[in-house]
């Protein structure tokens, strides 16, 4: 069923070419030491906020350099629009003193305990860990995000209320990782477009054939 909703929705909707930088969507396979910065801010400021609002604070930042912003006072206010600023700021800068223990961030990428040493930084948690190591780190790691938990839920792959792991560990089961970027973003533009938190419009969705939410709400 996994392997189903993924081919559906790259039909419907194609090639998404995730993570967004700088508003552009662009795929690359490999990033300067920048734009890595920029998607691991990015990742800690999307917490419980609109993409929208992420890009204004992007765009205030003078720079991604972790030596200019680690422990600046000018950080709070920098990323204002993403909400939280306050324990936002705190967990940047813990992020980077965590990354600084390496030479360089693919020497990072090579630590087989990155993921679970990162998870001890405080305010990281599973989604965040694994959006900088799928999206800055290139490491397969699916991000399991709201948009993902709800989708799976209605089409019937999960309960409703099923942890973290146990939905990744299905995706990593049944999707090839050089796919779980354009299988995230695609799940993220299917519950913007269809599968919405109220009333999801299933009549022309391209899962309906395979959801129970669907099947059961005509």
């Amino acid at each position: 069923m996994i392997s189903k909703i993924y081919t559906l929705l790259y039909q419907q909707y194609g090639p998404q070419g995730w993570w967004p930088i700088q508003g552009v969507y662009k795929t690359k396979k490999e990033y300067t030491a920048q734009e890595r910065w920029e998607i691991i801010l990015g990742a800690i400021l999307t917490q419980n906020a609109a993409w929208k609002n992420v890009e204004k604070a992007l765009q205030n930042l003078p720079t991604t350099d972790p030596q200019v912003l680690k422990n600046n006072p000018q950080v709070s206010t920098w990323i204002r629009s993403a909400g939280y600023f306050n324990q936002k700021t705190k967990t940047i800068n813990s992020t980077i003193a965590f990354f600084q223990q390496y030479p360089t961030l693919q020497e990072a990428a090579q630590d087989k305990e990155l993921r679970q040493k990162l998870l001890q930084v405080k305010g990281i948690g599973p989604e965040t860990a694994d959006s900088i190591l799928l999206y800055a780190l290139q490491q397969p790691y699916f991000v399991v995000d709201t948009y993902t938990k709800r989708i799976f839920a209605r089409v019937g792959v999960t309960k409703a209320k099923v942890g973290y792991e146990k939905i990744q560990q299905q995706i990593h089961k049944k999707i090839d990782t050089k796919n779980f970027n354009e299988f995230h973003a695609l799940l993220v533009e299917h519950a913007k477009r269809h599968c919405t938190k109220q009333n999801p419009r299933c009549t022309d969705c391209p899962l309906n054939r395979v959801c129970t939410y669907a099947k059961t709400h005509k």
